[in-house]
């Protein structure tokens, strides 16, 4: 419900009141309707000429970009592949056993099924 508030007194008036309910004071100032507020901000707008110079800034850019991903690709495919290094004769990577499960299945009191299983990876030594 909209309502108008008096200068003087603060008492609550109906919007087509032109006196205060409460004290009888002209309430000269009529009612506007507010602007619905916006939902984004809006920007400053540059002149016509920097519009345009901006565009075809972009593009150049954008153009650039393209030619750059285009030959870091062609780049990367001349790239040998990488071989993963093997060690050399007598120095085999040392073992590190990261993780265990082990799993048994018993049958009437008996041991039926025992499964080990073992997570390792393989450390290079140092120096390689």
């Amino acid at each position: 419900m909209v309502e108008r508030l008096c200068p003087l007194c603060n008492a609550t008036n109906a919007p087509t009141q032109t006196h205060c309910a409460g004290c009888g004071a002209a309430l000269e100032q009529p009612l506007r309707p507010r602007r619905a507020a916006q939902l984004t901000r809006r920007a400053p707008r540059l002149p016509a000429r920097w519009q345009r110079h901006g565009r075809l800034v972009a593009l150049g850019l954008a153009t650039l970009a393209a030619d750059v991903a285009l030959a870091w690709l062609q780049h990367r495919q001349q790239l040998p592949v990488p071989r993963p290094a093997t060690p050399a004769a007598g120095q085999a990577p040392r073992p590190i056993a990261l993780g265990r499960r082990v799993s048994e299945v018993w049958q009437n009191g008996q041991l039926q099924q025992r499964v080990e299983e073992q997570i390792v990876w393989f450390a290079p030594r140092r120096g390689e």
